[in-house]
């Protein structure tokens, strides 16, 4: 029973890991082998990000490095103001010091008006959930940023306006939903529900964005399924390997 578990165990994550590969690979001579989401060589180096934090090592002392091609995961995707689906964490980064955007980890408060790496840097590899708070058509928001869980790709985006006033929300809604349409035509759908309704767009067959307004304020939501699934697949992985270290400790109790 050991033995067909186990089997079934490899069987998980062989077919898993076969459809899912983004990192780099770093291969040193002395046969260590190293994965990071981004790779770079400069100056006679070759850097990567590990745990949060740039290393390098010298250009002599690497076999080979085999990256991964992450334009492919963003080729096609969604696009709202500087930021595309399928850019990394390290590329939201860059792109937040560049812009001076106030980036946050989700669940800290703070009044930051510019770019500050101690609150969002050094959770570049635990963090699934971003934000800063910024205004967009004359009103205040909240844009939040959503990746996957390993790979950390941005897989979807929201713009949030809480506490506008009744008049100046109907107003909101018009105007979200005219430039919307004014880019990719009519709603494919609407939805009504008790507190609100719900305008869908699909302008690509995995790109989905909803407009949504209610008492409380309005949202607005793009969506990449095709980036969202590969935060599934990692899901997956990580709830096998988990399963995996409780049935190794706890099989031979039954």
């Amino acid at each position: 029973m050991k033995l067909k578990i186990s089997i079934f165990i490899c069987v998980i994550f062989a077919s898993l890991n076969s459809s899912y590969s983004i990192a780099d690979t770093i291969r040193l001579n002395s046969g260590r082998t190293i994965t990071s989401n981004k790779t770079w060589t400069k100056n006679g180096r070759v850097y990567c990000f590990l745990d949060g934090v740039s290393v390098s090592f010298d250009l002599k002392d690497v076999a080979y490095v085999k990256k991964s091609n992450p334009t492919k995961f963003t080729k096609n995707g969604f696009k709202f103001d500087i930021w595309k689906s399928g850019i990394d964490i390290y590329e939201i980064l860059t792109i937040a010091r560049n812009n001076n955007i106030p980036l946050h980890r989700d669940g800290l408060i703070s009044t930051n008006k510019n770019f500050n790496p101690k609150v969002c840097r050094k959770y570049a590899n635990s963090a699934t959930k971003y934000y800063y708070n910024t205004k967009l058509l004359g009103q205040y928001c909240k844009v939040e940023l959503f990746l996957t869980p390993k790979s950390k790709l941005l897989h979807s985006l929201s713009i949030r306006w809480n506490n506008t006033g009744s008049k100046d929300k109907l107003e909101l809604e018009k105007e979200v939903k005219n430039i919307i349409m004014k880019k990719y035509g009519g709603p494919k759908k609407l939805s009504t529900e008790v507190f609100g309704k719900t305008y869908h767009w699909s302008p690509k067959p995995h790109i989905n964005i909803e407009s949504s307004f209610s008492a409380s304020g309005g949202v607005l939501l793009y969506k990449d399924t095709k980036i969202q699934r590969i935060g599934e697949q990692e899901k997956a992985i990580k709830k096998n390997q988990i399963k995996a270290q409780y049935q190794k400790s706890d099989i031979s109790k039954f």
